[in-house]
């Protein structure tokens, strides 16, 4: 693996976006008020437990498949089309909200590359006075 880990997926953020995602937070209030409906508290507990469970081991096994090194490259060449067909992450976030969706993933830097959000700002702002300057 790469030394700088700091875009890693963890089991907390993604345990943490399911949690409090919409389709989450139904399934639990759903689960909960059958119990209360059906009055057999201890099955729901046990159904509840198993959907934790559930969720805690997929999680794992989705945060050691979106770290391997092989789905890191797809991001990258994913990203790299993306660019040369103009579409920029503000144009993905902006797309995403529109459609009611969570916000997409950040770029991953090219292999040797580090993300510098400065000079990306910078290249960006000078795009935009040549712009203006047409």
């Amino acid at each position: 693996m790469s030394a700088d880990t700091s875009g890693d997926i963890t089991v907390a953020r993604i345990l943490y976006s399911y949690v409090f995602s919409s389709s989450g937070v139904v399934s639990v209030i759903f689960l909960l008020t059958a119990a209360w409906q059906t009055g057999s508290i201890d099955h729901s507990v046990f159904l509840l437990g198993c959907m934790a469970l559930g969720l805690a081991v997929s999680a794992v096994l989705v945060a050691k498949l979106e770290n391997s090194e092989w789905r890191k490259e797809l991001r990258r060449e994913a990203e790299e089309q993306k660019r040369k067909m103009g579409v920029t992450y503000e144009d993905e976030c902006r797309a995403a909200a529109n459609m009611y969706l969570g916000q997409p993933p950040e770029p991953v830097a090219k292999k040797g590359e580090k993300k510098d959000k400065k000079a990306d700002q910078k290249s960006k702002n000078k795009k935009d006075e040549k712009k203006k300057d047409k």
